[in-house]
């Protein structure tokens, strides 16, 4: 199991700082992989301007979409457990993201 973001949802006008916030607050709560999904194509560009930001301290890899089984944040329902949608990710909204991939992983139990 793991928590996968949409890679387009870290694009402004979200702030990368609040990603690494988010994925931090996942990470050491639920103590499982965090995952980025890119196409294939995107997956460097997105790689290097993360990480330049210093956004992937918490992320494991970057995935294809629909390719592993999670619990997914994305703008809008793609796929199956998609448990939050947002249109941004920022400083207001880390808490609320956190929470509602832990409500849906307690239910999960």
């Amino acid at each position: 199991m793991s928590v996968l973001f949409w890679a387009g949802l870290i694009n402004p006008p979200s702030m990368v700082i609040s990603f690494r916030e988010v994925t931090m607050l996942i990470s050491e709560a639920l103590n499982i992989p965090i995952l980025i999904e890119a196409e294939p194509d995107e997956v460097d560009n997105y790689y290097n301007w993360i990480r330049k930001l210093g956004g992937m301290d918490f992320v494991e890899d970057f995935v294809s979409p629909g390719t592993e089984f999670g619990f997914r944040v994305d703008s809008a329902c793609r796929f199956p457990n998609t448990v939050v949608i947002i249109d941004r990710i920022v400083s207001d909204n880390t808490s609320y993201i956190a929470g509602g991939v832990k409500a849906s992983m307690n239910k999960f139990d």
